[in-house]
């Protein structure tokens, strides 16, 4: 339960900050708006899991990158000034091949700043 309470303590410390990425929902996505905060919330992580990810999914440490965003399944280095992503990282085992459905939430990441992400027109 603690851990839900951070969670909506750093969502709601986002949106004061005026992070309009949050609003933006992209056409095809097939998840409810209203349903999209339990999503973004996955997206930040704390300093502790931030450091278990690049560690598990970089054990020899990351490449240069201009801007690091570590997630718990993998870590994306994404470059701010052409708003793409460069390259993924992920350590993939046995366990993580599982069929599963796809889950279509096409939206701008919450951790960007508007200068930052690629809109939906884009």
């Amino acid at each position: 339960m603690k851990t839900r309470s951070v969670q909506a303590l750093l969502i709601g410390l986002l949106l004061l900050c005026g992070n309009s990425a949050w609003a933006e929902v992209c056409k095809g996505s097939r998840v409810p708006k209203a349903d999209l905060a339990q999503y973004d919330a996955k997206t930040i992580l704390s300093p502790a899991d931030q450091d278990t990810a690049l560690q598990t999914h970089l054990p020899y440490g990351p490449p240069n990158c201009p801007k690091l965003l570590p997630q718990r399944e993998y870590v994306l280095c994404y470059d701010p000034i052409h708003r793409v992503a460069l390259w993924a990282a992920y350590k993939l085992t046995a366990d993580d091949v599982v069929t599963a459905q796809r889950l279509d939430a096409f939206r701008t990441d919450p951790r960007l700043t508007d200068d930052e992400t690629a809109h939906c027109d884009d």
